[in-house]
This record gives C-alpha cells, structure tokens and sequence, in this order.
C-alpha cells in the first residue's frame, strides 16, 4: 500500500492537533505553521522530526525552510506521496 495524498494530509493533520492545542486556525493544504498556527521554532523542529519518522523522509534544511511558508503542510509531506507505508 502507498501513501495516497488524502491518507498523508490525515496523518500530517493528526501530528499537527499535538502542537496547536487551543488554535482557533483550521488545517489545511496552505496553513503556515508559524504565521497561521504560531509555533515556534522548537515546535516547527519536533513537527519535522514527527513528519520524517511517520512518513519515511529526511527533509533538509533548504525544503524545511521552504516549508514554513505558504503551503507549508503541502511541502512537508510531498516526497511521501507514492511511497510504501511501513
């Protein structure tokens, strides 16, 4: 079985309600993790670790700056689309 894009936003979506407890922000493909859910850094770094160990990735410095912006949780989980679920 692979990851299909709809199984990788419920499972990203679920590691991110572990930080953003009390946020009034609604999830979605373009929520930004500091602007739209206020983490901090250490958070955004505990999310990225959660992301790699649940999907498989390393995700370097250059995309994990990349993804703090707009579309950020697009980002995170695009090189897991296709790949095998362990």
């Amino acid at each position: 079985m692979s990851w299909t894009s709809q199984t990788l936003r419920t499972e990203l979506f679920g590691i991110l309600k572990k930080y953003v407890q009390g946020t009034e922000h609604e999830l979605g493909d373009r929520t930004e993790l500091v602007a739209h859910l206020g983490l901090d850094s250490l958070a955004v770094m505990e999310v990225v670790a959660d992301v790699e160990d649940k999907f498989g990735l390393t995700i370097e410095d250059d995309d994990l700056r990349a993804a703090q912006g707009r579309g950020a949780t697009r980002r995170l989980i695009r090189p897991a689309r296709g790949r095998s679920v362990r």
